[in-house]
């Protein structure tokens, strides 16, 4: 039986190492391809890996049709699934659940409309409203805050930094603080005051985009340009 793979579906789950992939080929090799996989319309959702070693070594599979209304609700799908049966990290979390984003925000705005038009037929607020970056972060079981420094840490790292925290070699704090680390207050630019450090803190706290760490960092700052 031939497959397609679609590169979304396959980008979305995390590698195997190469150890994991050794162990699920001896396992295949020696048992068999026990667990089915997962399609939609002839397309692997799950089972990659199962796949590409059964078609190399001429070993039958099964298969697991499922329905999907659109390849952002099958992306939803996969991340859960992974999340579900992978040992992963919290990086490792959020790195899998970031690439929904877009996804999610589509989904946001259906229920916001949803929502909507709840009220004005029953005058219940449904669940319209949840940001997308809170839905991200509870399906990684991780803060708001904390996923926020993961998107940095993948935006703006470099590679090395990248895979010290995904091994667990680097603590995510440390990654992003050193990431975000401010020069010497003599290189400052000398127009910023701490009334101006203060002001854009108070709207990271607003806006939810303030975790602890944040705010003693900002904090010690504005004091450090007062007193000096």
């Amino acid at each position: 039986m031939e497959l397609m793979v679609n590169e979304r579906f396959k980008r979305i789950a995390p590698p195997l190492s190469e150890n994991e992939l050794r162990l699920l080929k001896e396992d295949i090799l020696a048992n068999g391809c026990r667990d089915p996989l997962v399609v939609w319309n002839g397309v692997i959702v799950d089972g990659h890996h199962r796949y590409s070693i059964c078609k190399e070594n001429g070993i039958p599979f099964q298969v697991m049709e499922m329905s999907f209304s659109s390849e952002d609700e099958a992306l939803i799908w996969i991340a859960r699934n992974q999340l579900g049966r992978r040992n992963l990290n919290a990086f490792q979390r959020c790195e899998l659940v970031l690439p929904l984003e877009q996804a999610l925000a589509a989904e946001a705005e259906r229920r916001r409309r949803a929502g909507i038009s709840l009220y004005r037929q029953t005058g219940e607020t449904g669940t319209a409203g949840k940001k997308t970056r809170d839905i991200l972060a509870e399906m990684a079981g991780v803060s708001s805050g904390l996923l926020r420094q993961v998107k940095a840490i993948l935006e703006d790292a470099d590679d090395e930094t990248k895979d010290m925290v995904r091994s667990g070699e680097l603590k995510i704090h440390t990654a992003y603080k050193r990431l975000t680390h401010k020069p010497p207050k003599a290189a400052r630019d000398k127009s910023e005051s701490a009334a101006d450090v203060l002001r854009e803190l108070l709207r990271k706290v607003t806006y939810g985009e303030a975790d602890p760490q944040t705010v003693i960092m900002d904090l010690t700052r504005a004091l450090e340009m007062m007193e000096g």
